[in-house]
């Protein structure tokens, strides 16, 4: 019965720590694969991230900026990592600083970061010289013979002159004409507006996008092998419109973001309370998760189980007492009971 009991209690106890989530507090760091090395070696940056949504950028010997939020439908903060390759072509000391700020999706609390790595590149070593191998010394030459002097040549007759043709002008041969190359045009593959969907499509240059009238930031994400006019936590507390500009050489291509500001109220009606990378949904509003419902049944169940158990435990006990004292009464009252005043005259007392 104890065993029993036992075991209904563990397994309560189990079902409660399972339902607990791992909670990791919001952090940046950035770090390098190796802070000195030879010219020319490959060295890695890596930035860490645990956070609700995190506006970053790397300055110095790289320049970049790494924005995002976690999923829609998860709970508790993301982790990201990020690596970056450092040029190491040329000697001297690298550094790079990792800087903005994150927020915690439990205490919801924006967090500035300030970090930063440094690499030293130093020239690579010369190798030693190759010994030479000595060279063999050299057989001395045997002195020559003394030539017979030769005889006089008998002077020849003067040639005739021969008249000189004179030099044909070479005609000039035209330099090549070098044909010139079309540069590729911009391609524009993405265009994110963090927690909105926009149905971004190349071809499409204007779109409208509906948001909260109170929210003073918007974070966007693009692809492109051109490089925007903006990106990141862009202000659009006085602004009507974000307008994207792209540049590649000579060539430009242009994206408009028509923000149309309506109260919040007819956004939440619309939509499933959608979290922002700067404005999260209440609380409140979350509700019980199916999961939570299913571990308190289960531990309910389980506690009316064990004290069912134990009641029943004791009126076993009590019934087999009362039993045995019912028979000893019945007994005793079926024995016949003899007096002093029944005992025969006949039995001598002597």
């Amino acid at each position: 019965m104890k065993n029993k009991i036992i075991t209904c209690l563990f397994i309560t106890i189990l079902l409660l720590f399972i339902g607990i989530p791992n909670v990791l507090a919001a952090s940046a760091n950035i770090s390098a694969s190796k802070t000195s090395c030879y010219q020319g070696e490959t060295v890695t940056i890596n930035v860490n991230i645990v956070a609700a949504a995190w506006n970053l950028k790397l300055s110095g010997a790289l320049n970049d900026t790494i924005v995002g939020n976690m999923n829609l439908d998860s709970e508790g903060n993301a982790t990201t990592n990020k690596s970056f390759t450092l040029n190491t072509s040329n000697v001297g000391t690298y550094t790079v600083t990792l800087s903005g700020d994150i927020s915690d999706y439990d205490t919801d609390e924006t967090s500035d970061i300030n970090k930063s790595v440094t690499i030293t590149v130093s020239a690579k070593p010369e190798p030693p010289p190759t010994p030479s191998t000595p060279s063999t010394p050299s057989t001395p030459s045997t002195p020559s013979t003394p030539s017979t002097p030769s005889t006089p040549s008998t002077p020849s007759k003067p040639s005739t002159p021969t008249p000189q043709q004179k030099p044909t002008p070479s005609t000039p041969t035209p330099a090549p004409v070098e044909e010139k190359k079309e540069e590729p045009p911009i391609e524009v593959k993405n265009i994110e507006v963090v927690g909105y969907n926009l149905n971004f499509s190349e071809d499409k240059l204007e779109y409208v996008l509906k948001i909260d009238k109170n929210i003073k930031y918007l974070y966007i994400e693009t692809e492109s092998n051109g490089t925007p006019s903006q990106k990141g936590k862009i202000d659009i507390s006085d602004k009507d419109d974000i307008i994207l500009k792209y540049t590649k050489g000579t060539l430009t291509k242009e994206y408009k973001i028509k923000l149309e500001k309506i109260d919040e109220s007819v956004i939440r009606a619309n939509t499933d309370c959608p979290k922002q990378a700067q404005v999260k949904c209440p609380k409140e509003s979350k509700g019980i998760s199916p999961l939570t419902i299913i571990l308190a049944a289960s531990s309910l169940i389980l506690l009316i189980t064990t004290i069912l158990f134990a009641v029943k435990g004791k009126k076993t006990n009590v019934a087999p007492t009362a039993s045995v004292v019912t028979d000893t009464k019945s007994t005793v009252s079926n024995e016949p009971i003899i007096s002093n005043e029944e005992v025969p005259n006949n039995i001598d007392n002597n």
